[in-house]
């Protein structure tokens, strides 16, 4: 597999940036900032930017909001030359500069141990500042900046096994203590808020899962520990329920449909995922037959199985209409992505 900006699927980004190229409408002459623009989605989006820039000759302008500017220029390699980094974490402080852009884009919450997702205060500061500084991002393009906060299907609570697809209109809901959830319930209030305002126009799809190339291997997603199993010649080990019910996207199809949101004018409750779902019993067999063919051990088979499936039917409607990369043909890209970068290896 040939790799590209950022280690990823040159053949994936040279399909993103196409379809970045033809929104261009939206997209020339703007002036885009990412908070958060080197995590798993961040990362995508700014690579897949990056490559409509410098081949396509896409006029735009990135600036992309980091922790540590030194690991950007290390992750994004040569594309990073082509764009502006502001050095700055939101989980210390606010962010009082760089209040310009015609398009925000925050994905900023961290989701693993080692980009902070422990520290629950960080998480919530971080969150919350980087939506203060969208809020008051002022457009010299346009009368008002487009925001694109990447939200997350976990604001809408537990989904219990009887529950199928849950609706995109559906109420927020805050149970426990989980930081990443309440701070994607706080940033969705303050960028509503300033929507409503008329202070910016405002999209805040709810993220469900994914399966593809940058996923952690090693941390809580179960399709990563699965094939973390099966790439190191294991059984593949289901720790949770056999039952529970899961569904998946692969990375490419996910940026696509974020990158296509600026066609819409105004808000949509819209749910970003698959609505095809499958069993961690399912999920575990169909990876043990892509890799160890060890067969499949349930840890803890009379655990409580529970569903993270999402209703599209907004996403269907208004944004996208194609069928989604399979889920056979989405682990073997990243399988074979693996492979090529060498992080397949044991303990990687």
């Amino acid at each position: 597999m040939e790799l590209g900006i950022a280690n990823l699927p040159e053949s994936d980004l040279l399909e993103l940036s196409e379809h970045i190229y033809s929104l261009r409408d939206f997209y020339s002459g703007r002036k885009i900032v990412i908070y958060g623009g080197t995590g798993f989605i961040g990362t995508w989006l700014s690579a897949g930017l990056i490559k409509a820039k410098l081949e396509l000759k896409l006029d735009l302008d990135l600036t992309i909001v980091t922790r540590s500017q030194k690991n950007a220029l290390e992750k994004l390699g040569l594309g990073a030359k082509s764009i502006t980094f502001v050095q700055h974490d939101f989980s210390t402080r606010p962010l009082y500069s760089h209040n310009i852009a015609d398009i925000v884009i925050h994905a900023a919450t961290p989701t693993n141990p080692l980009t902070g997702s422990m520290n629950h205060l960080a998480t919530l500061e971080g969150t919350i500042n980087a939506a203060d500084h969208a809020k008051n991002v002022r457009s010299l393009n346009s009368d008002k900046p487009y925001v694109l906060h990447l939200s997350s299907g976990s604001i809408f609570g537990r989904q219990p096994l009887s529950m199928r697809n849950r609706l995109e209109t559906d109420k927020p809901l805050l149970v426990g203590n989980n930081a990443y959830t309440q701070a994607k319930i706080e940033a969705e209030r303050i960028l509503f808020d300033a929507n409503q305002r008329g202070r910016v126009t405002l999209q805040s799809p709810r993220l469900f899962a994914f399966a593809g190339p940058l996923i952690s291997l090693s941390h809580h997603y179960a399709v990563g520990n699965f094939l973390q199993n099966g790439i190191n010649g294991e059984k593949i080990k289901v720790q949770g329920s056999p039952l529970t019910i899961r569904s998946y996207v692969y990375p490419l199809d996910l940026v696509k449909i974020l990158f296509s949101l600026v066609k819409l004018n105004q808000y949509h409750d819209i749910n970003i995922g698959n609505d095809l779902p499958i069993s961690m019993i399912e999920l575990a067999t169909k990876i043990s037959n892509l890799t160890s063919k060890r067969g499949v051990e349930l840890m803890n088979p009379e655990a409580l199985p529970s569903s993270y499936v999402p209703s599209v039917k907004n996403l269907r409607q208004l944004v996208w209409q194609q069928d989604f990369i399979s889920l056979d043909q989405a682990i073997e890209k990243w399988i074979t992505w693996l492979e090529s970068t060498g992080r397949g290896a044991k303990g990687a």
